[in-house]
């Protein structure tokens, strides 16, 4: 058994989410709360519920200084989730026993049917096996007459304070799980979000986000660079050094771009394919910025599985100008660019200005390597 000191444990905590930080802290706040109860309780000549308040304090306290550290790193709660579940069924059925209803330790109960939704290991057998128990303990517990009246002399002032008491922290445990089940939800929202809009082999965004990103584009500037980018003979690279070769390349592609446009807003396009989308920019700084890529790209060397690698891209430039055209028009614009750089010999970057016409019907196409 290994006790972690205060220090590790707050170390470890900086790495954590909300997720895990307020379930740590929850954890202090029940040690401290039943370390009040046995103070009470110890006042109040109650040397049972005094004894069980120990029990519960040591319990917290084992589970923040033993079990804490290694549940953090392990991301597994489920010893934690079962001896919180024991505790609160054990220790506020035992007060309500010995106290009756009328202390309102039976709201403690309740608990135990909300925390399945916060304990992670659960599977969905032990969470409605366990919700079940809890439903048919709590009515038994209402409707009991075991819990009418208290088993130990007690002054009815203090029934009446423990009552209002129990209310009170009963309320504060539930804001705070419905607080942490938002937080919960709002994390899982956000990483879906995220996933959806990523591309998983370079990071970068992928179409999905287009719309989006064009809408917080248009308080920015009035005009948008767009570059399109597609890796020169991406197939050959492909046959030579497999779809493993292709990858790498894809990724550090993607890294270097991030490297030379890190204000730019950078998709994976589709395939070997890239868009760069640049704010507030001229003709002749796009101009500039593809050829710095095209340049950087050329003269850039990979080594993949002790093979020397090279490889070009082509790159098609224009702006979108962001109030009075629809996106579209400028992505056929830079397509159409792209594709003049792949018949012209490929590794070029080529700029068509806005009022270049757009391609003739059947002429738009994906570009291939």
């Amino acid at each position: 058994m290994k006790f972690a000191t205060l220090s590790e444990i707050l170390e470890q905590l900086k790495n954590e989410n909300h997720y895990w930080q307020i379930g740590f802290y929850g954890l202090v706040a029940a040690a401290a709360i039943h370390f009040f109860f046995l103070l009470l309780f110890t006042f109040l000549d109650i040397p049972l519920l005094a004894a069980v308040n120990i029990v519960s304090v040591g319990l917290y306290l084992y589970c923040i200084f033993v079990l804490g550290v290694p549940t953090l790193q392990s991301k597994d709660d489920h010893l934690i989730g079962w001896l919180v579940y024991g505790e609160l069924i054990g220790h506020n059925l035992l007060a309500t026993w010995l106290l009756g209803r009328e202390s309102g330790f039976q709201f403690y109960l309740y608990i135990p049917a909300l925390l399945p939704f916060f304990i992670l290991s659960y599977s969905r057998l032990i969470y409605f096996l366990r919700l079940l128990f809890v439903i048919a303990l709590a009515l038994w517990v209402e409707t009991s007459p075991l819990f009418n009246h208290p088993r130990v002399p007690i002054d009815p002032l203090w029934l009446q304070r423990f009552n209002w008491m129990n209310l009170l922290i009963f309320l504060l445990i539930l804001s705070i799980l419905a607080y942490l089940y938002a937080l919960k939800e709002h994390a899982y929202s956000r990483r879906l979000i995220h996933d959806l809009s990523r591309d998983p082999l370079t990071g970068l965004f992928n179409r999905r986000i287009l719309d989006e990103i064009l809408k917080k584009s248009q308080g920015d500037s009035a005009r948008l660079g767009v570059l399109l980018l597609d890796v020169d003979y991406f197939k050959k690279i492909n046959d030579t050094f497999g779809h493993e070769g292709g990858d790498y390349v894809l990724k550090q592609l993607a890294a270097k771009l991030k490297t030379l446009c890190p204000r730019a807003t950078i998709l994976r396009w589709g395939g070997e394919e890239f868009l760069i989308l640049l704010a507030d920019t001229d003709k002749e700084t796009l101009q500039r910025r593809a050829e710095q890529i095209r340049q950087a790209v050329e003269s850039s060397t990979l080594f993949f599985d002790g093979k020397r690698l090279d490889f070009t891209v082509t790159l098609g430039a224009t702006l979108f100008a962001l109030k009075s055209e629809n996106f579209r028009d400028a992505l056929v614009r830079a397509d159409k660019a792209l594709y003049e750089g792949k018949k012209s010999g490929r590794n070029r970057a080529i700029f068509y200005d806005i009022q270049s016409a757009p391609l003739k019907k059947g002429e738009e196409r994906s570009s291939s390597s």
